[in-house]
């Protein structure tokens, strides 16, 4: 009786590979955050200054989750990008977010610790606010992020060069 084992080493090989591939990457994602359709209320978007999005937060309380949601929002804008057809930032920002945050360390730490953030975000609305498990609250909220007003704070501080440069 022979015994073949060339369906095991095929199956040992596609774990290893899976494992490796499931472990080897540290790069936290910002999830559920999408791009919302202007309503007739979003009257003052004018020159792809204002972007709206609805964010899915996280947090103690609503209004920790609520913040939780703005920060994620703010954060794709920066960092990672809204892909789609009609957003102006299909690319973050920040092109290099890691260099960035070592670079600019007291900048981060005032934007998300001072919640400087908030500025960018001239209204927002609480969508919808689930029931809290394990201690965590889901919200959802809609909001407007002002990437032309973002955009020149990054660029007076030097984290991102003016455009055309």
């Amino acid at each position: 009786m022979k015994c073949n084992t060339k369906p095991s080493r095929i199956l040992v090989v596609l774990t290893v590979a899976f494992l490796i591939a499931a472990c080897g990457t540290t790069k936290q994602t910002v999830t559920n955050v999408t791009l919302r359709a202007p309503s007739r209320n979003d009257s003052q978007i004018i020159n792809n200054s204002l972007i709206n999005l609805r964010s899915v937060g996280y947090g103690n309380t609503e209004e920790d989750a609520k913040y939780d949601a703005m920060r994620r929002a703010v954060d794709m804008v920066l960092f990672q990008g809204i892909a789609d057809h009609d957003s102006p930032v299909k690319d973050g920002l920040i092109s290099n977010p890691e260099r960035a945050k070592e670079t600019h360390k007291s900048f981060f730490k005032n934007f998300y610790g001072q919640r400087e953030y908030m500025s960018f975000i001239p209204n927002s609305v609480l969508v919808s606010s689930g029931k809290k498990a394990k201690g965590i609250k889901p919200v959802t909220v809609n909001m407007s992020v002002n990437v032309r007003a973002l955009r020149k704070r990054l660029e007076r501080e030097g984290i991102v060069r003016k455009f055309g440069l």
